[in-house]
């Protein structure tokens, strides 16, 4: 008996937002929606953007993807670009109008998703005249996603975020050193490292959508989706 044959796939360009480097992917199949079903099931969405992180390291083409680098908006864009190839660039979505509480089903097409690049964004922070950090988007850390404390979310965010320290003799990479080092570092920063900080992460490159309709009172509501919770209701 002959064995059964294979089933040959496109391949989908997709530039990673952080690096701009393009890489090849294959649509997902069977396989990845199972892990994406049971993710699901777990009502979780940290646990769902590491399933998501998984898909996209099986669809790499070279096989050399890791997925734990990426940032959240690259995990965002290449996965919204693997849904529309894999299974369809439209989804459809119901939403409650706030105003009349009307619901209304729109259709998106994932093919229009934008990223958005803030004008002012700046990936340096200023700690004195002698010293400064140079910040990288945050990746996807179970962390942010299962602790309830607001404080403990914002330091994980930090943590996720700093990438370089200079200073006039030295430029030194977090990296290279231990979590009680970097802990030790951050509790030394000045109380204005934290404003800086929030204006760092408000203009971070994001996903846009822009959805308009009409309501039963006549009044045109616009709607923006920037997250892929808000295309797909993960959890």
């Amino acid at each position: 008996m002959s064995a059964l044959p294979t089933i040959s796939h496109p391949i989908i360009s997709i530039e990673i937002p952080s690096t701009h480097e393009t890489r090849t992917f294959r649509p997902y199949l069977v396989k990845e929606e199972k892990i994406l079903l049971i993710a699901s099931e777990s009502k979780n969405l940290g646990e769902y953007m590491i399933a998501i992180m998984q898909v996209i390291q099986n669809c790499d083409i070279k096989g050399t993807l890791d997925a734990t680098k990426l940032s959240m908006l690259d995990v965002e864009w290449v996965f919204i670009k693997l849904r529309a190839s894999s299974v369809n660039n439209i989804v459809t979505q119901i939403f409650t109008d706030n105003e009349d509480n009307s619901k209304h089903k729109i259709d998106i097409d994932l093919n229009e998703v934008k990223i958005i690049y803030p004008e002012g964004h700046s990936n340096k922070i200023i700690i004195n005249e002698h010293m400064g950090l140079i910040m990288k988007y945050p990746g996807i850390n179970k962390k942010v996603f299962n602790d309830t404390n607001k404080v403990n979310q914002l330091v994980n965010v930090i943590k996720e975020s700093v990438d370089k320290l200079w200073n006039n003799e030295e430029i030194y990479s977090f990296k290279d050193h231990t979590e009680e080092e970097v802990d030790a570092f951050l509790d030394q920063l000045p109380p204005s490292f934290y404003s800086q900080f929030r204006e760092f992460i408000a203009t971070i490159p994001r996903l846009n959508y822009d959805i308009t309709f009409t309501n039963t009172k006549g009044v045109e509501r616009k709607i923006v989706l920037s997250t892929l919770q808000d295309f797909f209701n993960l959890v």
